[in-house]
Order: C-alpha cells, then structure tokens, then sequence
C-alpha cells in the first residue's frame, strides 16, 4: 500500500512515531475477523527476553546464581533457592518504574568496560536480612520497610552489595574479568542516572526463596551499550573441559622451567 521504500530499521521506527508511516486503524479490522496466520507486531517495543539466545551469557548466569546461593547462605545459616526468573532487555526507564518502594541502587562499575551498573534487592529481602542481622529468628516473617532505609540499613545492604558484586566477578571469569567496583547507593532513582530513561538495560532477575521472605529478589542491571565488546564473547561457551578453564599464567609456566632447571638428578649409566 506504501509502495517501493528503501529505509533503516530506525528509520522505520521513527516513521512510525512521526505518523509518516500510516498505521492499521485498530477499528477498520475486528481482531476475530483476522486469519489465523496473521498476528500484530509491535515494532516500537524495546523489551524481549534473552534466555537461551546468548550461551555465553547463560553461563554467565549459572554461575552468578550459584554464588549468589552460597552467599545468601552465609547471611542466612541456611541454603536458600535461587531462580533465574529473567535475562531481559528492556528501557531503564521501564526498569526503574516498576521497582517496589523502598528502593536502594547499589551503583558500582563495570571495570574495564564504560558505564556503570545496579544492583537492586527488594523489601521482602531486606526485611529478612534486616531481622537475622539484628538477632531476629529466620522463621518467623519479617515487615519488609515501608519508608526510606535508615543509615544502618543502607550500611547492611552496602554490605552485601559487595558480596554479590564478588559472586558476579567471579561469575564474568570465563568471558571476561570484570572488576565490578562498588561506587555508592542511591535511594532516589533520579540520581542513579546510568544512562538515559530510554536506552536499552540488560536485566537479570533472581528469586529467593526462604522461610520468612515473601517476594525475595536481587536484580542487576547493566547498560546494554556497555557489553558491546564483549556481546561476541557471549555467543558461544566457554572452551571444553570446563567453564573453569583458564588461559596458562605465564609467570607460573616460568617458576616451573627454572624449577626443573635447578633440579638435581641422579643418574645411572
């Protein structure tokens, strides 16, 4: 109907939002009356899950949600249950909107890649971490905070911020060594300005369940943008014989030689 059009997918996009390129009026065909094979696209949203798409990335989360196990373990006295319940993209600004209040960013950087990521847990867990840290028994159900954290609480939840910060360092070996820094926390989202509302953020969603924690979760959020040196490193696995295997340490190799160098033997002849 539009005729012969030479454009980009952004361009496309920009059309769409500028009314440039005419859209189906949602009255002219009644949804029943379409054929089974067609189906509505909406080509202006951002948001689309990444499970099983990136398999270095998978590994990635694995591992991430291993430590984070062992973690929260440590915190808790008892092994919790940790579930991937999403690797998505979608706006930063979508992101932040439907986060519970109160709410905490933990800010650190992505060393050696630009930008900076977020670490976000919710009430429910840090109403739990909050009872067992000031003595409280891991049963019985904790209140999750209705108002701004107090600075104890952000103390605490600074402190586990740089334990799962660890448990994602450890997670990135395989594809990349990342530092994971922590920078502070922010409890008002307008300052925790990663990049822009409408620019596209990684998100890795984590449920925890545990006795006394209702809606338990961490997320980290990581600025899509940042990962483009290494996305090529997140289409494939890690090499075989392992995700463990790492490239030879080459001062390592050298103590070797020079110790079977300095070696003596005794000889028969």
């Amino acid at each position: 109907r539009l005729g012969p059009m030479r454009v980009g997918p952004y361009g496309l996009l920009q059309g769409v939002a500028d009314g440039a390129i005419p859209t189906p009026d949602a009255e002219a065909a009644p949804a029943g009356d379409a054929p089974s094979s067609v189906r509505s696209v909406d080509v202006t949203q951002k948001a689309r899950s990444l499970r099983g798409l990136l398999p270095g990335l998978e590994l990635v989360v694995e591992r991430f949600t291993r430590n984070v196990r062992g973690t929260l373990a440590t915190f808790f006295g008892q092994l919790p249950t940790v579930n991937v319940n999403g690797v998505d993209l979608l706006p930063y600004g979508t992101f932040l909107a439907r986060l519970p209040r109160p709410i905490s960013l933990q800010l650190w950087k992505l060393t050696p890649l630009r930008g900076q990521g977020a670490l976000v847990a919710t009430p429910g867990l840090v109403g739990a971490l909050l009872q067992v840290f000031f003595g409280g028994p891991l049963g019985r159900k904790a209140t999750p905070p209705t108002r701004e954290y107090s600075p104890i609480e952000q103390r605490m939840l600074e402190r586990l911020a740089g334990r799962v910060l660890g448990d994602l360092r450890e997670a990135w070996k395989p594809v990349e060594p990342l530092e994971c820094p922590y920078v502070r926390a922010e409890t008002n989202p307008l300052f925790a300005t990663i990049c822009g509302p409408d620019e596209v953020v990684m998100v890795i969603e984590l449920g925890i369940e545990l006795d006394g924690i209702e809606d338990g979760g961490l997320s980290v959020c990581i600025p899509n943008a940042a990962l483009e040196p290494v996305r090529p490193r997140l289409t494939k696995l890690a090499p075989s014989g392992g995700e463990d295997v790492q490239a030879p340490d080459p001062s390592w190799t050298q103590r070797l030689k020079d110790a079977l160098i300095a070696a003596e033997v005794e000889v028969s002849a």
